[in-house]
């Protein structure tokens, strides 16, 4: 990913860039909220790690004045780290009334930056993490191979005949769901079902339920039904998919 590193210490700034970059993550640094939104308006990032209490403009600011702007301009919501030495239940709170999505503590560890990224890579578009325009294919037949080496040509043939059936009633779920704007439930059911779909190597289905995961929680009513459109097409092309594996 391309991160943008908002650390006002100059200790840690070069502490933690060098772990990202340990971890073969691109780092562009800010000493502070009013420099990282120059950055922000003037770069293309992934990932924004967050210092929360910094001089001229703190992180909680920054973080709210950084979800105006993608909710005037309708962008999808950028994951956005905090990054703190307090641990306080109340402390967390106020990071999530931010718009902040996940928490580090300091001193940051190589093994628990690693685990946060990992979570938040893995929610992210494959093109955009990669940054490359990628083909990914809507069915992973590597995957379905080794189900039916487990379970069998019939099993296999019951659970993609299931999934068909199955994956448009839960696409109208999601839909119910965004119209009454239950954002949590909403999370929960895209949660679900993207560990479904990818458990039968419905790659693109996967992503973009990880992606609707996080839009979920902070993105405009457009970016929701942006995504749940993405997912409407999709679909379609993994059912063909998967009426073909059936003949």
């Amino acid at each position: 990913m391309k991160i943008l590193l908002v650390e006002d210490s100059p200790v840690n700034c070069e502490v933690i860039s060098t772990m990202l970059k340990h971890l073969n993550h691109q780092v562009e640094t800010a000493e502070n909220g009013q420099q990282a939104l120059v950055c922000l308006d003037h770069g293309e990032y992934d990932l924004v790690l967050m210092d929360c209490d910094m001089p001229v403009l703190d992180g909680y600011t920054t973080t709210r004045e950084i979800r105006r702007r993608e909710q005037v301009q309708d962008q999808s919501p950028m994951p956005i780290i905090a990054l703190t030495a307090y641990v306080t239940s109340e402390h967390y709170q106020a990071c999530e009334e931010a718009g902040m999505n996940d928490c580090l503590t300091k001193p940051v560890f190589l093994n628990t930056l690693r685990a946060v990224l990992d979570r938040w890579i893995s929610a992210l578009p494959m093109v955009k993490a990669t940054r490359e325009e990628v083909e990914v294919p809507s069915l992973d037949g590597q995957v379905i191979k080794q189900l039916e080496e487990v379970m069998g040509p019939e099993m296999i043939l019951q659970l993609t005949q299931q999934f068909t059936k199955y994956a448009p009633q839960q696409l109208f779920a999601l839909q119910q769901l965004a119209t009454s704007h239950d954002r949590e439930a909403l999370r929960r059911k895209a949660h679900q079902f993207k560990s479904e779909s990818l458990q039968l190597g419905a790659t693109k289905v996967g992503e973009l339920c990880k992606r609707l995961e996080i839009i979920a929680q902070t993105g405009s009513h457009e970016a929701i039904s942006t995504c749940l459109s993405q997912l409407d097409m999709e679909l379609g092309s993994v059912c063909d998919a998967l009426n073909q594996v059936n003949q």
